[in-house]
C-alpha cells in the first residue's frame, strides 16, 4: 500500500484499466492527511493488506493474451468469462481487433466471428475455452 500512497497521478494512469478521473481521484485520496492517517491507524491495529494468494500455474495462462467472447456461452456469464481471463492473466475486451489473440464463440456468434475469420485471429468453442482452465476453475 505505500506504493499506492506515494503514487503520482501519471503512475498511477499506467496501470491498465485505470483513466485519469480514477488516477485523480486515488491521488485526491492519498493527499488528504486524514486519509493517510486512517490508513496507518488500521495497519498498526493489525488489519494487513495482501493479494489473494493463486498458484503460480494458473496466473499466466492468458499472460499478454486479449480475449473476445461472442454470442451465448452456455457455462459463464460474459462478466465471469471476463473475470476469468483477467485473473488468469489476460484482458477481456469487446471488440475485435488486430490485437484480439482469441475469440471465445458461444451460440448464435455473429458479427465478431466474422471479424476475427477476416482477421484471422484464432477462434475457440467455450469448450475449447474450458480446456484451458486449471481444473479447479473449470464448470
Amino acid at each position: 500500500s505505500s506504493d499506492l500512497k506515494s503514487a503520482s497521478e501519471e503512475e498511477l494512469e499506467a496501470v491498465n484499466e485505470i483513466g485519469p478521473i480514477v488516477a485523480e481521484s486515488i491521488f485526491n485520496f492519498f493527499d488528504e492527511e486524514q486519509n493517510r492517517r486512517l490508513i496507518e491507524r488500521l495497519l498498526d491495529a493489525g488489519i494487513t493488506l495482501e493479494t489473494p494468494d493463486t498458484p503460480s500455474e494458473q496466473t499466466d495462462i492468458f499472460a499478454d493474451k486479449t480475449l473476445v467472447f461472442t454470442g451465448a456461452l452456455e457455462h459463464f456469464t460474459r462478466s465471469d468469462a471476463k473475470k476469468l481471463t483477467e485473473q488468469l492473466g489476460g484482458r477481456a475486451t469487446s471488440s475485435v481487433s488486430g490485437n484480439t489473440d482469441f475469440v471465445v464463440a458461444g451460440e448464435n456468434a455473429g458479427s465478431k466471428l466474422d471479424r476475427a475469420r477476416e482477421l484471422e485471429v484464432a477462434v475457440l468453442s467455450e469448450d475449447e475455452f474450458i480446456k484451458l482452465l486449471p481444473e479447479e476453475l473449470r464448470p
